[in-house]
């Protein structure tokens, strides 16, 4: 249905009413009730084909046979989907907070459910239960309304002990990975196994505590008519704001990644430079000093040996017609072309 079942409290005009295949109805003379296994001749519950209806009576509430699923926390909080736009399909709308020291975790669960029941009249006992003992009166939100606080008590210790984990060993917020419990582990978390098509309470354990949990929670549905058959963890995660983080720690760390890559890769390229530069300057304080040229150097010697040597003459620039000016002693000239190499180093 795309509506509230209760959305409207009606009257019937023609006296035949025709249920759908999937559907049982609980029809109200008077506002008196039905019997509690649905029979009545005035007020009955009625199963799929067409029915004599009397004046006076109304449909109170409609119910489905099959199954069907349930997005858990819908209506634990104000909702954003607007009144018009609601439908049975998931929502934004379908979350609990999980607070932690620091963050809020978003946590989706769903279920999928039935009115209890092999046979058909079976479930119109129940359907009974569900429509006179439920909160709600819609099997949906009744059975959220059971099964939210004792899912997100599990969820909250779930993610408080895995958060917990990742603090201690230093991990930043943005960097840690919250694991998503499976069903089963859920299920034994809440006292609940699987068995076949539905979930019963656990036969044998060690944690009494779950015991206790699962027993409550299958009262409580059992109160309203309603069993289970699966549920699942559909999302358990971060809130935007935090998996944003996550991104821009990523991007950046790809940029210090990229960075290092060209920094080591430049700095590569320095040292080969270097080496060039050393064995050159060996070679030309060698050539300077060589017997050949005698203690003193004259100016166009030095700038003709500086042409032999380009990185020289890249490195030194304007300080090679300082240091060469005049000429000079061979070891003093070379002094000077060393301390400027030194003081030109990248």
């Amino acid at each position: 249905m795309l509506i509230h079942k209760m959305a409207f409290d009606s009257f019937f005009i023609s006296p035949i009413w025709i249920v759908p295949d999937d559907e049982v109805h609980v029809i109200s003379w008077l506002g008196s009730r039905p019997n509690h296994n649905g029979s009545g001749i005035l007020s009955k519950i009625a199963t799929p084909g067409p029915h004599l209806i009397v004046p006076g009576s109304k449909l109170a509430g409609w119910y489905e046979t099959n199954q069907f699923p349930v997005y858990l926390f819908r209506h634990d909080g104000p909702r954003k989907v607007a009144p018009q736009d609601r439908s049975d399909a998931p929502s934004t709308d379908d979350f609990a907070k999980l607070e932690l020291a620091d963050v809020t975790l978003e946590a989706r669960v769903s279920v999928i459910a039935q009115i209890k029941g092999n046979t058909l009249q079976e479930k119109i006992k129940h359907v009974y239960n569900l429509h006179y003992n439920a909160e709600d009166q819609d099997e949906r939100q009744a059975t959220e309304r059971i099964l939210n606080p004792y899912i997100r008590l599990v969820l909250q210790q779930h993610t408080y002990q895995e958060y917990s984990k990742h603090i201690a060993a230093g991990k930043e917020v943005q960097d840690i990975q919250i694991s998503t419990m499976t069903p089963d582990q859920l299920l034994q978390a809440l006292g609940l196994e699987q068995d076949g098509s539905r979930i019963k309470g656990m036969n044998t354990t060690e944690d009494i505590e779950a015991l206790a949990l699962g027993k409550t929670i299958l009262e409580k549905l059992d109160n309203i008519g309603i069993e289970l058959s699966a549920i699942n963890i559909d999302d358990l995660e971060l809130p935007s704001e935090v998996n944003d983080a996550k991104n821009k720690s990523a991007i950046a760390k790809a940029e210090q990644k990229a960075d290092l890559d060209r920094e080591t890769a430049r700095g590569l390229v320095i040292k080969q430079q270097n080496e060039n530069l050393l064995a050159e300057t060996k070679g030309f304080t060698a050539a300077i000093k060589a017997g050949a040229m005698g203690s003193d150097v004259s100016e166009q010697q030095l700038f003709a040996k500086l042409a032999q040597y380009p990185i020289l003459e890249k490195t030194l620039g304007t300080n090679a017609k300082v240091i060469f000016h005049g000429g000079g002693k061979g070891q003093d000239i070379a002094n000077q072309v060393l301390g400027a190499l030194e003081a030109s180093k990248d």
